[in-house]
């Protein structure tokens, strides 16, 4: 692997393990107003902190950004209907990875099963990946289940 692919992934762990950008209100303080006082703006402000990791997972599963994106619908959803159980955690951050990485799964294997049905396989085009992109696409596809392994 190359020092310059490696690149990307350091600068995401340092941003998401930067201490001066901690959140003043910690999320099972907004998921505490979401559930008791139904306060939208608690639930929007958890999106806000967690879209692009969720999305981010989706799109790495699904490879396709309308799967991908209503997939990222379908995690916040799981969240709005188990808000409750997910309240004993003080960051949703790992359950919501969990959620979002099942629901892709589950979906991609939806859509492999819809393709597989109804696949021209004489009007198939190959599209050439270059090796970097497939070898970044593989890291983060193994950093995902590596995450979704650890401990709460």
């Amino acid at each position: 692997m190359t020092p310059t692919s490696m690149g990307p992934l350091l600068r995401h762990l340092r941003k998401i393990t930067d201490d001066t950008s901690a959140p003043s209100v910690s999320d099972a303080e907004l998921l505490k107003r979401f559930i008791g006082e139904r306060d939208e703006v608690a639930f929007e402000l958890l999106v806000w902190r967690h879209q692009r990791m969720v999305l981010g997972v989706c799109r790495r599963v699904l490879g396709n950004a309308h799967d991908a994106e209503d997939a990222f619908q379908a995690a916040f959803l799981a969240l709005v209907r188990k808000a409750a159980s997910v309240i004993r955690h003080e960051s949703i951050a790992p359950w919501l990875h969990k959620v979002a990485y099942r629901i892709a799964l589950r979906a991609r294997a939806a859509a492999a099963k819809r393709a597989s049905r109804d696949i021209d396989f004489d009007t198939v085009e190959v599209s050439p990946n270059s090796a970097e992109d497939v070898m970044q696409r593989d890291l983060a596809s193994v950093l995902d289940e590596e995450v979704t392994r650890l401990p709460r």
